[in-house]
């Protein structure tokens, strides 16, 4: 078991310089410290630290009431892979930096899950080839070296898909298997990213209705009947179409005022709107006014048009940054090296994605449809690129499998587990 050090600040000199440096986390009346590199693994530090609190807790060590708070009850980034830290700490002691090994496990799972996921409908060769860029993804290596939450996300999001695709492809009693295994890896992943699971649900219910067989009458009996509803509504002028237009702009407008504000936070911003629109609104009250009012030029007075191009600027953001010329510093020039990698991988993902779109596209729906639906929420929320980078991974194992598939199609080997051509 490895010794838990002194709960104080180191007092020799040298590890004092690196305190001030802030090359080791630590507070003041808090046990354990974490070695840290700043704006680069300040989260992971800090998630060692609180799992390290929560175990010292389970193992009734008198904690004050300011650690416990800190520990269950922080307002910033809670989740519940906070609970894993803890339990590593708990069972091996305190060891800020071996609690990383966890996750290098998930990152070995991923690529693991991703090569039976593609085995499900695509040759050994795609297959393996999927399963060794995941693995090696710059990105998806780093986050397997941290305390962070990105890679398990990934990992049971990847888990969901797999359990749909079986769930689909059974019959009989095993469906029920691989529904329950669907329902536990949405019920995990809601306690690890709460926004991402219900997107991840709504993929799989819009998929299933597109791809299942029996269903299909009743489905387009159904479409029917709900289009000459719409038909009848609108003739005998049931429809408010007022209410219906201020209903979809406050919809687009707390979405896009969750970009206005990170918009105009510190740090590497983006924005996708003019810049009259992130101009502060000084005689807001809160409680008083509309909080579309917040803002001097409020949202809901754009023209749909306007709706869509700040979408298809949000969709290029999210899906390219950091740009060239917005490469100045350290950590940005790391970033844009995978970018580069990224771009050369665009051409055999969209290859890829074509020859998928042909020939199996029902087992593909799924991957479709979440990236269409995740990507669309992003471009409209988000506008730090630090965090851009980020939620991309949760896409980018779907964007390197069209990859996988657009490089081996390019070096004449064979796609489809099937004999159809591709």
């Amino acid at each position: 078991m490895i010794r838990r050090p002194p709960r104080s600040t180191p007092s020799n000199s040298s590890a004092a310089s690196d305190v001030y440096k802030r090359q080791i986390l630590t507070y003041p009346g808090y046990p354990g410290w974490a070695p840290n590199i700043p704006n680069l693994f300040g989260d992971s530090s800090y998630y060692a630290l609180r799992g390290y609190w929560m175990a010292l807790d389970w193992k009734q060590v008198a904690l004050s009431d300011k650690v416990l708070r800190s520990a269950y009850n922080p307002i910033y980034g809670w989740h519940g892979y906070s609970y894993i830290v803890a339990l590593y700490h708990y069972i091996f002691g305190f060891s800020p930096v071996s609690t990383a090994l966890m996750n290098c496990l998930f990152g070995a799972l991923l690529a693991i899950l991703s090569y039976f996921i593609a085995r499900m409908f695509l040759t050994e060769m795609v297959s393996r080839l999927f399963a060794v860029i995941v693995a090696f993804f710059p990105s998806l290596f780093f986050w397997s070296t941290t305390n962070l939450k990105d890679i398990p996300v990934i990992l049971l999001t990847f888990f969901i898909f797999w359990s749909f695709l079986c769930f689909y492809k059974s019959q009989g009693r095993k469906r029920i298997k691989f529904l329950l295994f669907l329902l536990f890896g949405l019920l995990i992943q809601a306690k690890f990213r709460i926004f991402l699971m219900p997107l991840t649900a709504l993929s799989i219910i819009i998929s299933y209705f597109i791809i299942a067989n029996k269903p299909k009458g009743a489905l387009r009996v159904m479409g029917f009947v709900i289009f000459l509803s719409i038909l009848v509504l609108i003739a005998f002028r049931k429809v408010d179409f007022k209410k219906l237009d201020t209903f979809f702009r406050y919809k687009i407008f707390r979405a896009l005022s969750i970009h206005q504000a990170g918009a105009l936070d510190k740090g590497s911003n983006y924005r996708i709107l003019e810049d009259k629109y992130y101009i502060l609104n000084k005689n807001f009250k809160y409680l008083r006014d509309r909080d579309e009012e917040n803002y001097l030029f409020p949202l809901t007075r754009l023209t749909y048009g306007q709706y869509l191009a700040a979408y298809t600027r949000g969709v290029i953001h999210f899906l390219f940054e950091p740009f060239p010329r917005r490469v100045d510093n350290w950590l940005k020039m790391i970033a844009f090296i995978q970018v580069v990698y990224w771009y050369i991988l665009i051409p055999f993902a969209l290859w890829g994605l074509f020859i998928v779109s042909r020939y199996k596209w029902k087992e593909c729906m799924v991957f479709f449809v979440y990236s269409f639906i995740l990507v669309s929420v992003c471009a409209l929320t988000q506008a730090n690129i630090g965090t851009v980078f980020r939620f991309r991974d949760m896409v980018t194992p779907v964007f390197l499998l069209w990859a996988a598939v657009g490089l081996v199609k390019a070096s004449g080997g064979r796609i489809i587990k099937r004999e159809e051509p591709a």
